[in-house]
């Protein structure tokens, strides 16, 4: 079938791609890939096991007992995810170096011929983009070890949470089917509009900000780039200035949706 063969062909294609992204990180961190401790892998273009995690640890040379974590098909938000288990392993691992990885060929997936009652998987295929992504996350160690003397940190993950809209299990769905994707997501832009703006406040409340009327101008944003739809609903919904989300715009205008 199409999708068997477009499934084999990710077999080889995820972590291979993933390797490329996450061997520039590590030599920008500056460390052996052996101090890596866990890795957190986030794809929905593999689906077999053993997973492409296992590969990917070969493909770098990381250590045989790295602790491996494998998210599939959590889509869109998978490079959140990742960050978020890769936040909560640092905290409560002293020492640990996280490798968080995220990779798509969505364009071996997601093509399939448009049907006049659903052309969803035909915007998928327009939007959808392939690439990968990776970045090592780590904590502090309140007395600072000689090694970890020439990483030089850029960000800071200050909080990480998720919330689940009530009643919209069918809002948005991707099923792997003889075809291929099978995509939902025309429900995704209203969703966004109605109830981004309550979700965010109390998702930043217990940090001390606040952004309503107006105020979310105030901060630096980074949307994903779900699609044009989305973010036109994102900055309609927060009232925010047109160069808010100029680089989100700039990945959609260059890269597509890069999950």
């Amino acid at each position: 079938s199409r999708s068997g063969g477009a499934l084999a062909a990710t077999a080889g294609a995820v972590p291979e791609l993933a390797a490329a992204a996450a061997a520039r990180a590590i030599a920008e961190w500056g460390r052996p890939a052996a101090d890596i401790t866990h890795l957190v892998l986030s794809t929905s273009s593999a689906a077999r096991s053993p997973g492409p995690d296992l590969r990917l640890a070969e493909l770098l040379g990381l250590r045989p007992t790295v602790r491996r974590t494998l998210l599939l098909f959590h889509a869109c938000f998978g490079g959140c995810s990742a960050l978020r288990v890769a936040k909560h392993l640092t905290e409560s691992h002293r020492g640990a170096r996280v490798l968080v990885v995220v990779c798509e060929v969505n364009s071996l997936l997601s093509f399939r011929p448009p049907q006049e009652a659903r052309l969803d998987g035909l915007v998928a295929a327009a939007l959808f983009g392939d690439g990968a992504g990776a970045v090592i996350v780590g904590a502090a160690a309140a007395a600072a070890d000689p090694a970890e003397l020439v990483e030089r940190p850029i960000f800071y993950m200050v909080s990480a949470s998720q919330a689940t809209i009530p009643g919209t299990e069918d809002a948005l769905s991707m099923q792997l089917g003889d075809a291929g994707y099978d995509i939902g997501l025309s429900k995704v832009p209203a969703l966004v509009r109605d109830t981004i703006e309550a979700y965010l406040a109390d998702m930043v409340a217990p940090l001390g900000l606040t952004g309503g009327g107006g105020g979310w101008n105030g901060l630096f944003w980074a949307v994903h780039p779900g699609g044009r739809a989305i973010l036109d609903s994102c900055e309609a919904a927060l009232a925010l200035e047109p160069g808010k989300l100029a680089a989100s715009r700039h990945v959609l205008s260059e890269y597509g949706n890069m999950y």
